[in-house]
């Protein structure tokens, strides 16, 4: 194991909630193992250690890299002279720990934890997790049932249903369904989640999306100012420029109306387009004055309201989907208690069940129990968490001041939006935790121990002006 760098080496050291920051190659897991063997040479044991890890194949190379590394720090106290014997105890009977310790995935711990405590959650304490080709069936046959209902005219709401089925199709309703159920699991509250979007789509007006919309011209506007600034000598960008400056930061719908009438005729403006003009300035401002058409669209004219009009024709069927999802998520639980299983979207609630109360989201006693045994939680590859998930792992570590989280990740390398990993939860972390709040540290791994200096120069020099926020989002 080569020496730590600098900036690995802040992170070994750092105490509280620590943020690491690490690219591919930059050592994270030497990082990791050398954090737990400073922990053990404090005289911490490693049955206080959570450490989570992606997949079973990183979780058994973490236990392998720890077994290595202690295996060479009792091979120097071993000759070491005079002889340490009560490190040397101290580091055997961490070997000896081991094998138990929770070095495991998110899902196998959260296994753990139900079957420690399923005398509360009321399920049988031999309870297995089905996997997707034991549930894919399941879930076939509910929504055959759930849908054969509603279409032989059986339910009250069997209208809306078929309704929704001929615009949508069979096949993609099924599936909606399925999405957003599964969404609504990867949440900390999921039937609170589907109750607050039936409040919103009940609404006869389109407020949130009234609210986008603003967000959205407000967001467009700093995007393109730049842009425009460049040909301010141009007499329909110097009245475009003027048309956004008469609205203020965060304008009113109605501001932001006007705002786009006076855009759309600033462009309709043949004397406000010099000779020559269109060519050189408005076709690198093409996609401009596209978007500013498209969004004039949207806004009311002739006594009509473009948004009104599509929340009438969205929002009954989401409605109507929200329903069939409220339908299927409890069918689909019963189902799989028949089989004696769940799913791994059920364990991490049965988790939360565990360690959240789910009337006022405060810690549960057993929670608090994991809190004081765990002297340190370590996850690995945190920018593919989901919002249960990180829910978990709040209510396992101490609160500040005592925090004892160490979150390792790269939001670059988040690859699993399709199974509702939430990117913007790892950095909603890196800004809160770099504030400079004691207790709190955001550190980050530059060195990269894979590539040549050449490699890395081009490959940044590429990327740096891709791989922003404002084009990639969280993600």
């Amino acid at each position: 194991m080569h020496p730590p760098t600098q900036s690995q080496q802040a992170a070994i050291a750092a105490r509280g909630n620590v943020l690491v920051a690490a690219g591919a190659g930059t050592g994270k897991t030497s990082t990791l193992v050398q954090r737990c063997l400073t922990l053990l040479d404090a005289g911490g044991s490693v049955d206080k250690v959570l450490m989570v890890t992606f997949t079973d194949a990183a979780a058994m190379e973490m236990r392998g890299r720890i077994r290595e590394a202690l295996d060479d720090r009792l091979g120097a106290l071993e000759i070491a002279t005079p002889r340490d014997v009560a490190r040397l105890e101290h580091f055997e009977r961490q070997l000896a720990l081991l094998d138990t310790a929770l070095i495991s995935t998110l899902h196998s711990f959260c296994l753990q934890l139900v079957r420690e405590h399923f005398y509360e959650l009321g399920i049988d304490p031999d309870i297995r997790v089905l996997d997707e080709q034991q549930t894919r069936p399941l879930i076939d046959q509910l929504l055959d049932a759930i849908l054969e209902r509603h279409y032989a005219d059986q339910t009250p709401n069997a209208a809306a249903v078929q309704r929704l089925a001929r615009a949508q199709g069979d096949e993609r309703v099924r599936a909606m369904i399925v999405r957003l159920h599964r969404y609504s699991q990867s949440l900390t509250a999921p039937r609170t989640w589907l109750d607050a979007q039936q409040t919103i789509f009940g609404q006869s007006e389109p407020t949130q999306w009234r609210e986008w919309f603003t967000g959205g011209f407000a967001a467009w506007r700093a995007a393109w100012l730049p842009a425009l600034r460049s040909h301010s000598a141009n007499p329909a960008v110097a009245a475009v420029l003027a048309a956004f400056h008469s609205a203020p930061q965060n304008p009113s719908r109605d501001q932001v109306c006007a705002a786009l009438t006076a855009i759309r005729a600033a462009d309709e403006n043949g004397n406000h387009w010099p000779r020559g003009s269109k060519k050189r300035v408005r076709e690198p401002l093409k996609k401009f004055f596209d978007d500013a058409r498209f969004l004039a669209s949207l806004t009311p004219a002739n006594g009509q309201d473009p948004l009104v009009e599509d929340w009438d024709l969205a929002r009954q069927d989401m409605l109507t989907l929200l329903d069939l999802t409220g339908e299927f998520t409890p069918a689909f639980s019963r189902a799989k208690g028949d089989l004696g299983g769940v799913d791994f979207a059920d364990l991490e609630q049965l988790a939360l069940r565990i360690l959240r109360d789910r009337r006022t989201g405060a810690s549960t006693p057993a929670a608090l129990q994991w809190q004081q045994q765990l002297e340190q939680v370590f996850v690995d590859e945190y920018q593919d968490i989901n919002a249960a998930q990180d829910a978990i792992l709040t209510a396992l570590s101490r609160p500040h001041p005592a925090g004892n989280r160490f979150l390792v990740g790269d939001v670059k390398q988040s690859i699993y939006r399709f199974r509702l990993a939430d990117p913007a939860i790892f950095r909603d972390y890196e800004r809160r935790w770099s504030s400079g709040l004691a207790g709190y540290a955001r550190i980050p791994l530059r060195d990269n121990f894979r590539s040549r200096a050449g490699i890395l120069d081009f490959v940044n020099s590429l990327f740096r002006a891709l791989m922003r926020e404002s084009v990639g989002g969280d993600a």
